[in-house]
């Protein structure tokens, strides 16, 4: 990437479209000593961290001005302006953006958390999101901690307690492993915390489809017992004719299904009111007679 030291290097960079820009008065410094020229007003007004630093620095800058934006390479370093002035002109189409953003993702998140530009983060950390891994998971986990993400957090463990036998493949995790043991069981514990909740959600939908067959079953019993109707089966079939297995024995094996699930949903409280149709079980020819049209 071409890094422009010249006093319109950004204003070349970014056409504005205004025509007229003012002259870059500000020279950005990076850890690799390459200088990038921009402009205070626009550096100020992006970042409350950086217009700090530019206003409690003005009264002291000799002809040289100049800030130090370290830690990360200078190629971070311009990818960091050119998303501050997209915001003031049309410097980044969508494509480039989400190219930059792919390419330089996490090391924006911490310079936009570094410098308090929220836009900015929240770009970030939905793109990291959105390319999230599970062999990358605990690292990114550890750094959106630093950098005070709590959205992205919870997608991490969300994603390591989804993909916890990959997770274990990784190298950060043998790495949290060895040297991070307060880390190491917190997210064993959550995702311990996520497998019962994934259990108790199975039990409950169990319980769910379980409490539908009872209430049709006991529909069906409220149809033999108070309409008296004897042939009672599947709706997509005919009834059976005379002879034939299906209608009093279907209607038999249906009061069976519904004394075990009112049994298994309520226990001992039903007892009384079950008994009769246990009775079911013991005779089931005569009930068959009893309910046959004859």
């Amino acid at each position: 990437m071409r890094i422009y030291s010249d006093s319109d290097g950004f204003h070349r960079f970014h056409e504005a479209g205004k025509g007229h820009a003012p002259a870059a008065d500000l020279q950005i410094v990076t850890s690799d000593g390459h200088r990038i020229a921009a402009h205070s007003n626009v550096i100020a007004s992006a970042s409350p961290v950086l217009e700090n630093t530019v206003y409690k620095r003005r009264k002291n800058w000799s002809s040289e001005r100049v800030i130090h934006i370290l830690g990360v390479r200078s190629n971070v370093v311009f990818a960091f302006l050119q998303f501050i002035y997209s915001s003031f002109s049309t410097a980044l189409s969508s494509a480039e953006a989400k190219e930059t953003m792919e390419k330089y993702g996490i090391q924006l998140l911490v310079l936009a958390h570094k410098y308090r530009i929220d836009w900015l983060k929240k770009a970030c950390e939905a793109e990291i999101i959105r390319n999230l891994k599970p062999e990358s998971a605990v690292d990114i986990l550890q750094i959106a901690r630093l950098c005070d993400s709590p959205r992205l957090c919870q997608r991490c463990f969300t994603l390591i307690s989804n993909e916890f036998p990959s997770v274990q493949k990784s190298d950060a995790w043998r790495f949290v492993h060895l040297n991070d043991p307060r880390l190491e069981i917190e997210i064993l514990q959550f995702v311990e915390q996520s497998e019962q909740r994934r259990k108790r959600w199975r039990r409950a939908r169990s319980d769910r489809e379980m409490y539908e067959q009872l209430s049709e079953a006991m529909e069906c019993l409220r149809h033999i017992c108070i309409e008296g109707c004897s042939n009672v089966g599947p709706h997509d079939r005919s009834p059976p004719r005379r002879g034939e297995a299906g209608g009093a024995v279907r209607e038999v094996r249906v009061l069976r299904g519904a004394a075990a699930a009112h049994s298994a949903l309520c226990y001992v409280q039903h007892q009384e009111e079950l008994r009769w149709l246990f009775a079911l079980q013991t005779d089931e020819a005569a009930v068959s007679a009893a309910l046959v049209v004859v």
